[in-house]
């Protein structure tokens, strides 16, 4: 996976839990922290970006591998409720505020609603059994391979084998002599 990959969901997993923590904040300070929040992960992903790695979230990785793809897999399920939840509800409610007649947008955003949740509600669970699998079992080997004995040309084998042969004759010659001997 690209380092800007790699480093981008891990400030989306970041951010996830930061946002939890804030949402169970009450009042108007809840929303602007929030909104400072989203808008710092912005700068800092637009940042990334060009600059294509930050040291503190290379040496993260580095140094927490696992807890790394655990928050690479939320990160995935933050940047898709942004996408598909946060732009679109904007937008829906921009056009909600500014229509004439509101019931068609009703209908579309009851329609809308329970389908990204069971959506989002299977991206959570998709990408924290992956990150599982990468985190845990991507090392092992669920295949036995079996090594098929290859006859080998090169010169280092057919050097040693030559020098075995020679042995044995010279033995095999040895050998030879003494009976003659006897």
């Amino acid at each position: 996976m690209r380092q800007f990959i790699k480093e981008s969901l891990l400030l989306g997993g970041f951010y996830f839990f930061i946002s939890y923590i804030v949402c169970y904040l009450a009042g108007n300070d809840a929303w602007k922290w929030s909104l400072a929040i989203i808008t710092i992960l912005l700068i800092t992903v637009i940042i990334l970006a060009f600059k294509k790695s930050f040291a503190p979230l290379a040496k993260f990785w580095k140094k927490y591998p696992k807890i790394s793809t655990y928050l690479a897999g939320l990160g995935v399920v933050k940047y898709f409720s942004i996408v598909f939840g946060g732009i679109p509800g904007a937008i829906d409610g921009y056009l909600m505020v500014t229509a004439t007649d509101i019931a068609w947008y009703e209908e579309y955003f009851a329609a809308y609603m329970p389908t990204f949740i069971f959506v989002y509600w299977l991206v959570f669970w998709c990408c924290l059994f992956g990150a599982t699998y990468l985190a845990f079992f991507s090392d092992i080997k669920l295949v036995k391979i079996i090594e098929v004995p290859v006859k080998a040309e090169s010169k280092d084998v057919a050097k040693s084998q030559s020098k075995a042969h020679k042995k044995a004759n010279h033995k095999k010659a040895n050998h030879n002599k003494t009976a003659k001997k006897k």
